[in-house]
């Protein structure tokens, strides 16, 4: 029984946090009474604070790049000393510019935007419409003016809006894409290298997301930090302040120049309005078409580190087995201890690492002969993953190698689970960052000893495992680079090891290059073979074209029938792949209710090492966007395959498909709505050739909201798959229901069913958040395998964990 009484720990700690210290503020996103800003108040405010402006000014004068011209003004730094690298710095400067200011007298961050600081700094105004109406100014009149302080970056948004009353605010969910609000972002490039950026944004609710890019298009969603933001609506529209910590961003010390841009969101006209980057061949993290952001001098290092424990404790009970048993447990360790080794360079390390919080999988019936992908959703391996990426790592490819990518050398899932069921931490080590041009990414763990039930309640034993990866990569010319990756996993006298290299080339906006090499260095069962007789490799190269307008692309991949990673994910061996896509984007100007039309054709052929034919398939495809955000794809796919072995479609029902030359035809319509609508939905519908059968497949979906805090989003697919050998039905059925009590207090449930595995589970996780990094969580989970009769059957478990973060 002691070890429940870590369950009534948290359960206390929970108490705690709700009151007191932890006390949670007033709701953000707050109409205000008067309907305007608060004049009045804002006078009295100069009035008390005339002694801070003036040593904020005096400040100024001798720092240089306050106030002025927006370019840079006397770029002073370090009393009167003039610093000569900076200066050429922004002389050599391109594109637009805003200029930052410094204070004495940091802004409250409260939303409303009468603090006489704000007018020492410069507005910029200029911000252009991507969509709809590319290069023409916005419907809504919008201006952001910034500051900064030794600790942290300021800023105000002013989001004019004629119709306040139509703004959408329906998100309360922390990192919610927010698809369906009003938003405001800003995205800073703080080593400038026009590559890697963090991106933070918030809707009139006050809901704040944030990530992390790299390489423009590497977006890490699971990247959290501790900012902080307000928001106020009136009659003139919405306001919103931020401040960001410098110790949440990766910078060089000094005086330097960064790369900066803003995107608004106005929902309901889907329009989107940028100041710099509004070109429509670039998405918004395209770092290298950013404007420049001058005046921020004499940075430091802030916040060395940060501490976060966490405590967690558990009951549960499995009667789905023939000796039906209860069991407790609990446990403290280290979630997180963050050292900031330079202003560019972290450590993390984590100890007894627990996830009992991260949501189960979402079910999914696999009808083709490779493995699924499933993504990572662990918190310490999502921070900074994109410093891991590898060539192709995750992109998706044609033919059967589409289905999920086709290798990743590094598939972090590997580490702490093994066919989906979790294994001890005992610890980890990461470090991440940038040195000078370099890019370095390092992570080790170490896994303990554990029994998972596999299937058929046969207990296999798993040996703790050491794994290790080292990725470096370099920045050369504008938008290019090479890099390498190594990968080790050992334990219990196997191990792997494959090393790789890699290099991306960008020319002319929108022609991309790119390559990969790995190769398997040493593996412990490999060697042991006498059919090894060279070391295994994978390849790729492609290149590309991608505008708003035209794309086109070819691609060569092979991947060796010994090719082994522990620590990454392959869909297929033995295969050798060409692809090749053509697409064309018209804007048609003769129907306005459409913005965008985009044709795209494929061609792709698979072969063996050894060139003998495996697949072949071409396709075509329809999609058109339309100006309300709605959207329907037709598609229409030929396929030719050689199955060399049988496959069982049903090992359960004795459903086979016999090994010969298959050609099939595959017919796909898929509808989707706008999601910004209450009622929001999607329908996919496909009918096909299934090997010498038929497929019909029905996948509906969609949400309700039923207000800002209640949402409910079911979903269905159904295949009916007709074959000589016999008729085989799935049906999974998914509904994810969500009610938020406000910003703070947040609920997610998730039940899912599975005909396939005759699996029925409910998860259901209560989130206090405490602050942008540290919560507290009740979780339930239910799992019951339901075979044609519901017989009550089902495992329980109840868990209770908190995290508490302290900076130092």
């Amino acid at each position: 029984m002691s070890r429940f009484r870590l369950i009534l720990v948290a359960v206390l700690a929970a108490t705690l946090v709700t009151s007191g210290a932890f006390a949670a503020p007033s709701p953000q996103g707050k109409q205000q009474a008067t309907g305007k800003l608060d004049i009045q108040a804002a006078a009295e405010k100069v009035v008390r604070e005339q002694a801070a402006i003036q040593a904020q000014r005096r400040r100024q004068d001798g720092r240089g790049g306050g106030g002025g011209n927006g370019r840079g003004g006397a770029l002073v730094a370090n009393g009167d000393d003039i610093d000569e690298a900076y200066e050429a710095e922004v002389q050599a400067l391109t594109g637009k510019r805003m200029n930052v200011a410094y204070t004495n007298a940091p802004p409250e961050i409260d939303g409303v935007l009468n603090d006489p600081e704000w007018n020492f700094a410069d507005p910029v105004t200029d911000f252009m419409q991507r969509e709809p109406d590319n290069g023409q100014p916005g419907s809504e009149r919008t201006e952001v003016r910034m500051l900064y302080d030794d600790d942290a970056l300021y800023f105000a948004f002013y989001l004019y809006d004629r119709e306040p009353d139509k703004i959408f605010a329906q998100d309360l969910r922390r990192d919610s894409k927010m698809d369906t609000d009003d938003t405001i972002a800003v995205i800073l490039d703080t080593f400038h290298d026009r590559r890697n950026a963090y991106a933070f944004r918030v809707n009139p609710l006050g809901t704040k997301y944030d990530v992390e890019v790299r390489n423009e298009r590497q977006v890490n969603a699971g990247w959290d930090e501790r900012w902080d933001a307000a928001v106020t609506i009136t009659d003139e529209g919405w306001f919103a302040e931020f401040r960001i910590p410098l110790s949440s961003l990766r910078y060089r010390t000094g005086s330097h120049v960064w790369g900066i841009d803003f995107k608004r969101e106005i929902r309901r006209n889907n329009e989107e309005i940028n100041w710099s980057n509004y070109r429509r061949g670039f998405q918004f993290n395209a770092a290298s078409q950013f404007g420049n952001l001058v005046g921020l001098r004499d940075l430091g290092l802030t916040g060395r580190f940060r501490f976060q424990p966490y405590v967690t404790g558990s009951g549960s009970q499995f009667n789905v087995t023939d000796e039906p048993f209860n069991e407790a447990a609990g446990g403290i360790g280290v979630e997180d201890f963050k050292i900031q080794i330079t202003s560019n360079l972290t450590a993390d390390l984590t100890f007894n690492t627990d996830f009992a919080q991260v949501e189960d999988d979402t079910e999914r019936v696999n009808l083709t002969r490779f493995p699924l992908f499933f993504p990572e959703k662990r918190e310490f391996f999502l921070e900074s993953a994109s410093n891991f990426a590898f060539g192709s790592g995750g992109s998706r490819r044609g033919g059967s190698l589409g289905m999920g990518p086709s290798v990743n050398l590094y598939h972090s899932r590997n580490i702490g689970l093994v066919r989906g069921e979790p294994v001890p931490i005992r610890y980890g080590a990461k470090l991440t960052g940038k040195v000078g041009s370099t890019n370095i990414g390092f992570v080790n763990a170490q896994t303990g000893n554990s029994e998972v039930n596999i299937v058929d309640d046969v207990e296999v034993f798993n040996a703790g495992k050491n794994f290790t990866v080292l990725r470096l990569k370099q920045d050369i010319f504008e938008r290019s680079s090479v890099g390498m990756i190594y990968t080790n996993a050992q334990g219990a006298g196997e191990y792997n090891r494959v090393a790789g290299v890699d290099a991306s080339f960008r020319f002319y906006d929108y022609l991309s290059i790119s390559g990969e090499i790995a190769t398997v260095v040493a593996d412990g069962v490999l060697e042991a073979s006498d059919e090894l007789d060279d070391n295994p490799i994978t390849a790729r190269f492609s290149a590309g074209w991608n505008s708003d307008q035209w794309s086109a692309s070819g691609t060569y991949q092979r991947i060796d029938e010994d090719f082994k990673t522990d620590l990454g994910f392959i869909r297929r061996r033995d295969v050798v792949s060409h692809s090749y896509r053509l697409g064309w984007n018209p804007r048609p100007a003769f129907a306005p209710a459409i913005r965008q039309i985009r044709f795209s054709g494929s061609f792709n052929h698979l072969t063996d090492i050894d060139g003998n034919f495996l697949e072949q398939s071409a396709s075509l495809s329809a999609t058109t966007n339309f100006q309300s955000g709605d959207k329907i794809t037709f598609y229409i796919k030929q396929e030719n395959e050689r199955l060399d072995r049988i496959f069982f479609v049903s090992r359960k029902d004795n459903i086979f498909v016999l090994p010969g030359d298959y050609e099939t035809r595959t017919y796909w319509v898929n509808f989707d709505s706008f999601n910004a609508r209450t009622v929001s939905g999607r329908m996919s519908v496909s009918w096909s050739d299934y090997w010498d059968g038929t497929q019909y497949s029905l996948r509906p979906g969609g949400t309700i909201r039923f207000n800002r805090k209640f949402s409910l989003s079911p979903s269905y697919s159904y295949n009916h798959i007709e074959l000589p050998t016999g008729i085989f039905d799935t049906h999974t059925i998914t509904t994810r229901v969500t009610y938020n009590f406000n910003e703070r207090w947040l609920t997610n449930s998730l039940v899912q069913y599975n005909n396939v595995s005759g699996r029925a589970s409910l998860y259901v996780r209560l989130r206090y958040v405490i602050n942008e990094i540290d919560s507290f969580y009740v979780v339930y989970k239910s799992t019951r395998t339901w075979d044609e009769v519901w017989n009550g059957v089902a495992d329980h478990q109840l868990i209770a964990k908190m995290t508490y973060s302290i900076d130092f």
